[in-house]
């Protein structure tokens, strides 16, 4: 005969039961939840670092280099923004030259302003060429916004480049030497 003292009885072990599945199911979403963190962050870093070396590959090619070399050559050779000749038939390549060094530096900035991790993970050698080619190029850039009315041309880059100036700034004041082309 079942009486009610089993039936609670039979009511209490269904419970221990039931409490002991819940704890089971409890520690395993756990432990899936840290593992589904650990794999987020693992596919973070990966981004970051495919980022860098994008950027890497469009500032380290040959022509990014020749296109540097060029730009520092006649800068320093006196060049100004009006004494460049802007017109598609440009004899040294001197407007191409700017036209090509800004785009590629203005890809990159956009990569590394959208990507925290990337900005702060990124070569000391970017932010040099950076601050470099921002200080060089900045007349050209502006004289071209007003020339062709492009009032966002290379945005990030020189978002990018005035941070690189605060930065060698900041630098500046902890350094007794002088930055280069000071």
């Amino acid at each position: 005969m079942y009486n009610w003292l089993e039936a609670i009885w039979d009511m209490a072990e269904a419970m221990n039961i039931s409490a002991i599945a819940t704890l089971v199911l409890a520690v395993a979403t756990i432990a899936l939840v840290i593992v589904a963190y650990r794999q987020v962050r693992a596919i973070r870093r990966q981004l970051t670092f495919n980022t860098i070396l994008r950027i890497m590959k469009e500032l380290g090619c040959d022509e990014a280099r020749q296109d540097r070399d060029l730009v520092y050559t006649k800068v320093k050779e006196g060049a100004d923004p009006q004494s460049v000749s802007w017109a598609e038939e440009d004899k040294e390549g001197m407007a191409k030259a700017i036209e090509r060094s800004a785009i590629r530096l203005d890809r990159a900035a956009y990569f590394l302003l959208k990507d925290k991790a990337a900005k702060k993970e990124a070569p000391d050698w970017i932010w040099e060429i950076t601050f470099h080619m921002w200080r060089l190029l900045k007349p050209f850039i502006r004289y071209s916004r007003e020339l062709h009315t492009r009032k966002l041309y290379v945005v990030y880059f020189e978002q990018l480049g005035e941070e690189a100036e605060r930065q060698y700034a900041r630098v500046k004041k902890t350094q007794k030497q002088p930055l280069p082309d000071e």
